[in-house]
């Protein structure tokens, strides 16, 4: 990678066959030890990407944040089962991978994810949801909804929520909370 020119990268829809993936800019610079990529700015099927990376040849890395609106349409657009909603969400990294920057898999990432979900509902959940929602009639956080004659988290299926904090640490692929997830 230390042989690549200095970019600066703006492409505005990137296609795979027919399927936009949507629009990416980047500048690429080379570096002592490969290349260095930086305002890094990706719009992937409704998943915003922004932040910092580099390649050694070796190994790639990237620190910043991926973030979005509703994670059941970012879900859909990549072909899994919208199990999730949220109004905003976002993950921030800071990780690395074997290879270059093409050779990104979730199977191979380490290092450390910071997840946060605004108002959304967990759909798939089952069984014990139902005592889950009377707690939620209780909780006073929601106190303002039901001010508002709002009950729709209780009378809906799932279980809704109103933030969702996860830090993770990855090591090839695999995932551990570093701290309690909290609901």
């Amino acid at each position: 990678p230390k042989a690549l020119p200095a970019m600066d990268i703006a492409v505005a829809e990137v296609l795979r066959g027919d399927e936009s993936l949507g629009r990416w800019a980047l500048k690429m610079r080379p570096s002592a030890n490969g290349v260095a990529f930086s305002g890094i700015d990706l719009d992937l099927k409704g998943l915003k990407l922004g932040g910092e990376g580099g390649w050694d040849g070796a190994r790639t890395w990237y620190k910043g944040r991926l973030e979005g609106g509703n994670l059941a349409d970012v879900l859909l657009a990549w072909g899994f089962a919208p199990s999730t909603t949220s109004e905003d969400f976002h993950l921030d990294v800071d990780g690395s991978w074997p290879g270059s920057p093409a050779f990104f898999g979730l199977n191979r990432l380490s290092g450390t994810l910071d997840a946060r979900l605004r108002k959304g509902q967990l759909r798939e959940v089952d069984g014990g949801a139902q005592a889950l929602r009377i707690f939620g009639l209780l909780n006073f956080d929601s106190i303002g909804r039901r001010l508002r004659l709002d009950f729709s988290d209780l009378f809906s299926k799932g279980l809704s929520y109103d933030r969702i904090k996860a830090q993770l640490q990855a090591t090839n692929g695999l995932y551990v909370t570093s701290q309690p997830l909290t609901v």
